[in-house]
């Protein structure tokens, strides 16, 4: 396995074509179906199964792909860990994170980033979205994994990652509820069915709150409100123990938790990325806890990949060694 042509394997996995990763590469296509062809001599199997001009991958080439981006990701780390021998100083970094799904995502995250990352000690900070803002804007921490909507202050910036739906949870012996039970799709209702129901709020200033806001406004009357909290899982509890309806954020549905989920059919979205300092400049470790947080959510179906913001891109060219863009694809509820 000669590890100096291993990004040809990849690139031809990732474009599905030998003109494509030929282009992609820098090299000629004929020069790249020679290689193709002695490295599937030398392995004794067809790594690619050619149907409809269209390369695929067959048992064996995918065990060799994996290989190859696991070679990669070897070498790449064995270089920093040898950097590292020179500057052996441990580094700090303050990341700020919601108390829940935050906390779950960095946990998920962290042995993948510190296995690259060694010399870093992460310190995560757990706070609301109004909390967060406020410790980036004094600069307590390096950025923060949050929601945001509104205007920011010019001194901060925010970086959007994830779009996602919000919906609204009815308790399962609500009117409307029962109207719609058993059905396999989201059923659409206007808020204003529910101008008399009771509503589980989240607290203003959240971007919960900020985004939902308007909702109300649109439908011309003013929520009862049977309880509020920042806390979305709290709210989650309270709308399923019957207290009221509520807006959720679409990730936050659970089947069979007793509740009917509608959407709206002029919707609000929550936004969630990276808020920092505006003249806050990423170091080579934070872009890459990002991209695995980006890699991690984007795995989650509610969750839409922000695709026209640049610095998503700029980090999969950077850590994604196929730069295969499909595991990220679009998802809709």
């Amino acid at each position: 396995m000669n590890t100096q042509q291993l990004p040809y394997i990849l690139a031809i996995a990732s474009t599905g074509s030998l003109s494509k990763a030929a282009r992609q590469l820098h090299i000629s296509q004929p020069a790249l179906s020679k290689y193709l062809s002695l490295l599937e001599q030398q392995v004794g199997m067809d790594l690619f199964l050619r149907y409809k001009k269209r390369l695929y991958p067959t048992p064996a080439g995918k065990l060799y792909i994996e290989a190859a981006r696991e070679i990669l990701g070897l070498m790449v780390r064995t270089k920093d860990a040898i950097r590292l021998l020179g500057s052996p100083d441990i580094a700090e970094l303050h990341l700020g994170i919601s108390p829940h799904r935050g906390a779950l995502m960095t946990a998920h995250i962290f042995p993948a980033f510190m296995q690259y990352c060694p010399q870093i000690r992460l310190i995560p900070h757990e706070g609301y979205a109004l909390e967060l803002k406020d410790m980036v804007q004094n600069q307590l921490l390096d950025f923060a994994m949050t929601s945001c909507s509104g205007r920011l202050e010019e001194e901060l910036r925010f970086i959007p990652l994830f779009h996602e739906e919000i919906v609204l949870g009815v308790p399962a012996f609500h009117r409307l509820a029962q109207k719609f039970h058993g059905t396999d799709s989201l059923p659409f209702l206007s808020l204003e069915d529910f101008r008399d129901s009771s509503f589980i709020m989240t607290e203003t200033p959240s971007a919960l709150a900020d985004a939902t806001e308007p909702l109300f406004a649109a439908a011309a009357f003013h929520p009862l409100t049977a309880f509020s909290s920042p806390n979305i899982v709290l709210a989650e509890a309270m709308i399923r123990s019957g207290a009221g309806v509520g807006f959720l954020p679409a990730s936050y549905m659970k089947k069979d938790s007793g509740l009917t989920y509608f959407r709206l059919p002029s919707p609000a979205f929550l936004t969630s990325g990276i808020l920092c300092r505006t003249s806050h400049i990423f170091s080579k470790e934070e872009r890459f806890f990002i991209f695995l947080h980006l890699q991690h959510n984007s795995k989650i179906p509610d969750y839409q990949v922000t695709w026209d913001e640049p610095f998503i891109q700029e980090l999969i060219q950077e850590f994604d060694y196929t730069h295969d863009l499909s595991y990220l694809g679009e998802t809709s509820l």
